[in-house]
Protein backbone atom coordinates (compact mmCIF):
# COMPACT_ATOMS: atom_id res chain seq x y z
CA UNK A 1 0.00 0.00 0.00
CA UNK A 2 1.26 3.09 -1.16
CA UNK A 3 1.52 6.28 2.04
CA UNK A 4 2.14 9.62 1.33
CA UNK A 5 5.79 11.42 2.05
CA UNK A 6 4.13 13.06 4.95
CA UNK A 7 3.19 9.30 6.59
CA UNK A 8 6.32 8.42 6.34
CA UNK A 9 8.29 10.69 7.75
CA UNK A 10 9.26 10.08 11.75
CA UNK A 11 8.89 12.51 14.51
CA UNK A 12 12.42 13.64 16.18
CA UNK A 13 13.01 11.13 18.80
CA UNK A 14 11.80 8.18 17.50
CA UNK A 15 13.74 5.33 17.83
CA UNK A 16 15.30 3.39 14.34
CA UNK A 17 16.06 0.07 14.25
CA UNK A 18 18.05 -1.46 10.78
CA UNK A 19 19.67 -4.52 10.31
CA UNK A 20 23.05 -4.12 8.40
CA UNK A 21 26.19 -6.87 8.03
CA UNK A 22 27.54 -6.39 10.98
CA UNK A 23 24.58 -6.47 13.32
CA UNK A 24 21.46 -4.52 14.29
CA UNK A 25 21.74 -0.47 14.62
CA UNK A 26 19.50 1.40 16.73
CA UNK A 27 19.75 5.32 16.70
CA UNK A 28 17.69 8.30 18.44
CA UNK A 29 17.06 10.57 15.89
CA UNK A 30 17.39 14.23 16.33
CA UNK A 31 15.43 15.78 13.78
CA UNK A 32 12.48 14.35 11.20
CA UNK A 33 13.51 11.80 9.26
CA UNK A 34 12.10 9.71 6.08
CA UNK A 35 13.25 5.85 7.32
CA UNK A 36 14.57 3.83 4.62
CA UNK A 37 13.74 0.32 3.48
CA UNK A 38 14.63 -2.16 6.16
CA UNK A 39 14.20 0.36 9.02
CA UNK A 40 11.83 0.37 11.59
CA UNK A 41 10.63 3.42 13.30
CA UNK A 42 9.28 3.05 16.59
CA UNK A 43 7.70 6.14 18.00
CA UNK A 44 6.78 6.49 21.53
CA UNK A 45 4.36 8.83 23.81
CA UNK A 46 6.92 10.50 25.33
CA UNK A 47 10.65 11.19 25.31
CA UNK A 48 11.17 8.60 28.68
CA UNK A 49 9.27 6.47 26.71
CA UNK A 50 11.66 6.34 24.15
CA UNK A 51 14.50 6.03 26.33
CA UNK A 52 12.57 2.94 28.79
CA UNK A 53 11.91 1.16 25.13
CA UNK A 54 15.97 2.16 23.84
CA UNK A 55 17.39 0.45 26.92
CA UNK A 56 16.22 -3.35 26.56
CA UNK A 57 16.72 -2.73 22.90
CA UNK A 58 20.56 -1.54 22.90
CA UNK A 59 21.38 -4.29 25.53
CA UNK A 60 19.87 -6.73 23.80
CA UNK A 61 21.67 -6.03 20.75
CA UNK A 62 25.10 -5.88 22.77
CA UNK A 63 24.06 -9.81 24.50
CA UNK A 64 23.70 -11.47 20.94
CA UNK A 65 26.71 -9.63 19.57
CA UNK A 66 28.45 -11.16 23.02
CA UNK A 67 26.95 -14.54 21.73
CA UNK A 68 27.98 -14.47 17.96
Amino acid sequence: MATSDEDAVCDARSLLLAAREDGVHAVLNAVPVVPGRGVLALRAATLADTYWLKGPICYSLQSADATS
